[in-house]
């Protein structure tokens, strides 16, 4: 029904993030990967993540410009330890060193977490794990994008004294360059990169578009350009395929398994390809793909799904959706996950859901509004509207605009054609629209790529269906 271009819009944000973190991010894989450091971005985006989860513990807004600098503080601290541990002479090898980094970074990230009585910190967890990367902002995209340049620039200006210490050490020795000195300013501009991208990417992802794309280019090319070349073009073809396949899936994950997958295809190819035995190779990937079907079809085939879980979610989700009308001040104890009004309101007489909608952490206040989501009464529904109202995040305005509108409010449909004006996420437009054309039954020509001034006559007609709504 919409034009090609219409339907990719809301890929265009988060694809540039993509370009950027895989330019900068495929050249330092390919000296991670020389040094052997291979889990180091992980630990640099765990510990970045520790800074934003200490300021979080401290008050602050996990995504505020203090956190940033706790968040680079932490990473700095990283970078020093990193550097200095390279060439020392003992039994514990670096990798080890960076591998305990992670887990304590990690342990601790989830103990201020706790420390700070955070009712959600599976979800924080999660968001640290997968970020958010298709709600992302232009503003977040500029940002992005200038920090990776930042950083490109001063490796390409600095790029023979990284290029000695990273694949030949002994000649920077030789010549007097000084080792734990790059070493450090590697890892410290390493972690001014991450420290960027990691609130909108995830450490998952961070990883992924690190060593895959440079392993990728390891595999089929001698040299350093040629590696980063081949693995520019994996990084932006797996990004562009997972953006495109997570309409209405989880972004990170979806790259991240796409990534997975290609690195067993061109592993796959490489094997067969180097082999003197054809035959052999063939015989050895035929087992390997049968062994993988075998697991991944023929084993549910043959013992069948369990429904135990599924059957008793549908249920208790049926039973929900039957007893809605009419029950909600009678047996609100009966809804899946929500507890009766009268159990979570505190001293004060404000229940916790309500409180948690006014929180500065995004994570907290879209777990809030899931737990209101299927409330029918009049406060819940005051609540939702109230927080429409102050909400930031054009994402969670979209998701109570919905529910306002399941449940007849007209703020959800005010809502909805405001975000078609004034957000500046691609995704939230194209998804605004969508719903406003389902639920007008019309088209006014709107077009989620165009400027405000091109839509104006669109913007003009979805008013004017609004203000005839309100007068019926």
């Amino acid at each position: 029904m919409n034009l090609l271009p219409e339907s990719l819009a809301y890929m265009a944000a988060p694809m540039a993030v993509c370009v950027s973190i895989t330019a900068l991010l495929t050249y330092l894989g390919a000296h991670v990967l020389r040094r052997e450091v291979i889990f180091v971005d992980l630990a640099l985006a765990q510990i970045a993540a520790l800074g934003a989860t200490y300021a979080f513990y401290l008050g602050h807004d996990p995504m505020s410009n203090l956190a940033y600098l706790y968040s680079l503080g932490f990473t700095s601290i990283g970078a020093v330890l990193f550097s200095i541990t390279r060439h020392q002479k003992q039994n514990v090898p670096q990798e080890a060193i960076i591998g305990i980094s992670y887990a304590v970074a990690a342990g601790a990230a989830i103990l201020l977490v706790d420390l700070a009585r955070d009712p959600h910190g599976g979800e924080k967890i999660q968001y640290l794990l997968v970020g958010n990367l298709v709600w992302v902002s232009w503003r977040e995209v500029l940002k992005i994008t200038a920090v990776c340049a930042g950083v490109g620039l001063f490796h390409l200006l600095c790029r023979r004294q990284f290029n000695l210490v990273t694949f030949h050490p002994e000649d920077a020795e030789a010549e007097g360059v000084s080792i734990r000195l790059w070493d450090f300013l590697f890892y410290l501009s390493f972690g001014v990169a991450i420290t960027s991208i990691v609130r909108v990417t995830g450490v998952l992802l961070i990883f992924s578009y690190l060593i895959i794309p440079a392993t990728i280019g390891t595999l089929y090319a001698e040299r350093i350009r040629g590696r980063i070349l081949i693995g520019w073009c994996v990084g932006l073809g797996v990004s562009f395929l997972g953006l495109l396949f997570s309409y209405d899936r989880p972004s990170g994950p979806m790259i991240v398994a796409i990534f997975g997958l290609s690195l067993i295809v061109f592993g796959g190819v490489r094997f067969f390809t180097r082999s003197q035995d054809k035959k052999r190779a063939a015989a050895v990937l035929g087992g390997i793909a049968a062994g993988l079907m075998l697991l991944l079809i023929g084993l549910p085939a043959m013992t069948g799904r369990s429904e135990d879980n599924h059957g008793r979610e549908a249920e208790h989700g049926n039973d929900s959706e039957d007893g809605n009308h009419g029950e909600d001040e009678a047996t609100p104890e009966s809804k899946v996950g929500q507890a009766a009004p009268s159990a979570s309101i505190d001293k004060h007489g404000e229940p916790e859901e309500f409180r948690k909608l006014i929180s500065p952490d995004a994570v907290i206040r879209e777990a809030a509004v899931d737990a209101l989501s299927n409330r029918t009464d009049v406060p819940a529904l005051d609540a939702l509207t109230a927080a429409l109202r102050k909400e930031p995040d054009d994402g969670l305005k979209l998701k109570i605009a919905l529910i306002l509108h399941r449940h007849r409010s007209k703020d959800g449909l005010r809502a909805l054609v405001s975000l078609l004006r004034d957000s500046e996420v691609p995704f939230v437009r194209m998804e605004a629209i969508h719903h406003l054309e389902e639920i007008a039954g019309e088209s006014f020509g709107y077009g989620g790529l165009k400027s405000p001034t091109e839509n104006a006559e669109a913007l003009k007609r979805w008013q004017e269906w609004l203000e005839k709504l309100r007068t019926e």
